[in-house]
């Protein structure tokens, strides 16, 4: 369990820090006087219920990094830690919470008076929040990760884990952050306002149809770009091309390979009439 908000001491003053995708977001900033605790613990609750669940990064002036050849085993390295301790604060080795971290064969040591984390945790509940656990934020090359110094002696909730490293988000997350949650509004996919009615069902039916029908008709004349034209003529028996030579519709020969006739030219032939007739259909030879 790791609490959504955090609270970062320094020696300028209080940030709020809210977990996100990615890091901690910082709501706010403020002194270390008494009241900005309360502002800083009503502006957690505004953001969240459980916001006075915190956990608490503490000063890296209040703690004290060191390293040491890695001996290899977890006993060894504590014992190593101690003894480097041994005399190098003013409290004594028993008094002192201890975190390391492996950086090749080197040991990385983090460690707090027990006596700062008590003051802290009472300080906290004293002005409305509920510590969860106490952690710092080593500077670069002091520490891998997040130095952990456990849970506060009051939190009887899910024992909380070791925070992973802990990375400060830009400010403009915030605004990305607030623009994720507002839902954008789905005009293109909303349901029509009104349904069809049962006449345009029938139409866009009959139209579908009609098109079918015309689509078969121009496939089979093997013109499917042109429409077929009804004949003008009533249907009836017809001869073959052969079989039928109307005199009417018979082809003159060019004037130019006819060889002008001794007799006299035969009588102009009349102007057919703009619509003729169809010419009568011309029997089957038997």
């Amino acid at each position: 369990m790791t609490p959504d908000f955090a609270l970062s001491l320094s020696s300028d003053g209080l940030t709020l820090l809210r977990r996100k995708a990615g890091g901690w977001l910082a709501l706010s900033q403020t002194d270390l006087s008494a009241e900005a605790f309360d502002t800083t613990r009503d502006r957690a609750l505004a953001e969240d219920p459980a916001g006075a669940q915190v956990a608490l990064f503490l000063p890296n002036d209040q703690v004290r990094y060191l390293e040491v050849p890695d001996p290899g085993t977890e006993a060894a390295r504590r014992a190593a830690l101690e003894a480097a301790l041994d005399g190098a604060t003013p409290y004594p080795v028993g008094a002192l919470v201890l975190d390391w971290s492996i950086s090749g064969t080197t040991l990385l040591g983090a460690a707090v008076a027990r006596e700062s984390l008590e003051e802290a945790e009472a300080f906290l509940r004293d002005h409305g929040f509920d510590p969860v656990l106490f952690a710092a934020i080593p500077p670069s090359g002091t520490f891998r990760g997040t130095a952990f110094f456990g849970p506060s002696s009051g939190w009887s909730g899910t024992a909380p884990e070791r925070p992973g490293k802990v990375v400060l988000l830009p400010p403009e997350a915030a605004d990305e952050s607030q623009e994720a949650e507002i839902p954008e509004p789905q005009a293109d996919a909303a349901e029509p306002t009104s349904k069809p009615t049962e006449q345009d069902v029938a139409a866009d039916a009959a139209s579908a149809q009609d098109e079918a029908t015309a689509a078969e008709t121009s496939s089979a004349t093997g013109t499917p770009d042109e429409p077929v034209e009804a004949p003008d003529a009533p249907e009836s028996p017809i001869a073959p091309e052969s079989a039928r030579a109307p005199a009417d519709l018979a082809p003159e020969a060019p004037a130019a390979d006819v060889p002008a006739p001794d007799v006299a030219p035969p009588t102009a032939r009349p102007e057919p009439a703009p619509f003729p007739a169809p010419p009568p259909p011309v029997p089957q030879a038997p």
